[in-house]
């Protein structure tokens, strides 16, 4: 993992209504990719609140919404954790 210090900051917007890809884990070769996939709806200080629309890691419904820190903005953050989607590629 990536010092915090070190984290690649989303170079695009994200605003109300962006759809993004928000990692709960770096992607390690033999792990589960674990991530929510959806639209942006509040952007708060410190995070993104996100309506879930694809979720790897719970069953579908688990997580309506979810609160996905901005980079930088968690201890063990890494590289990427927080991705555009183009709204065509959701599930």
């Amino acid at each position: 993992m990536s010092a915090a210090t070190n984290i690649e900051f989303t170079s695009f917007p994200i605003e109300s209504g962006t759809v993004i890809r928000a990692w709960d884990f770096e992607k390690i070769e033999g792990r589960q990719e674990c991530f929510v996939e959806g639209i942006v709806i509040e952007i708060r200080e410190h995070s993104y609140l996100i309506h879930v629309i694809k979720d790897t890691a719970h069953p579908a419904g688990a997580r309506l919404q979810i609160e996905a820190p901005k980079p930088g903005k968690i201890m063990f953050d890494f590289d990427n954790r927080i991705e555009l989607v183009k709204p065509s590629e959701l599930a």
